[in-house]
């Protein structure tokens, strides 16, 4: 299974977790430049199975730039549009889900924190480790890990 997480904005985190050989983990920030070819093009080389997107809600932040419509939008109609794996599941959620439970101290935990200079990818990885956890996918030493956090 390929998962990709998204976390869009001005600066986009994408995680990108595939179990296909070995589970693996990969951590990329596009940005801050335009990159709405550059999601694209990324999608289109992981063709993931599902694709976990931080939705966006402007009542949440009056002030937010917008511009992270523009990168759902692409998701979005990458997803639509996916040719090659008509299966992609396209999950939106909302901030709040993911960033409230894997704190930066679960993060570190199950290994997967990489610090704030991969902030934006942080925040994917959480929204992917949510999906995780609340469709039963979580690696086992992942559950045991945050056992051991009390």
């Amino acid at each position: 299974m390929k998962i990709v997480g998204i976390d869009p904005g001005e600066t986009t985190g994408l995680v990108y977790y595939n179990d296909v050989e070995v589970p693996n983990w990969d951590f990329v920030q596009l940005g801050p430049l335009e990159h709405h070819e550059e999601l694209w093009y990324t999608l289109y080389v992981i063709q993931p199975h599902i694709i976990v997107c931080e939705k966006f809600d402007h009542r949440a932040n009056m002030a937010a730039k917008l511009m992270p419509l523009e990168y759902i939008g692409i998701v979005k109609l990458w997803s639509v549009l996916n040719w090659q794996n008509s299966s992609t599941e396209l999950v939106m959620q909302s901030p709040s889900q993911a960033k409230g439970f894997w704190t930066n101290e679960k993060l570190k935990a199950v290994s997967l924190w990489k610090g704030n200079g991969l902030k934006h990818s942080m925040d994917a990885t959480r929204h992917v480790l949510y999906y995780m956890m609340t469709n039963q996918l979580l690696p086992q030493e992942f559950l045991e890990a945050l056992k051991s956090l009390g």
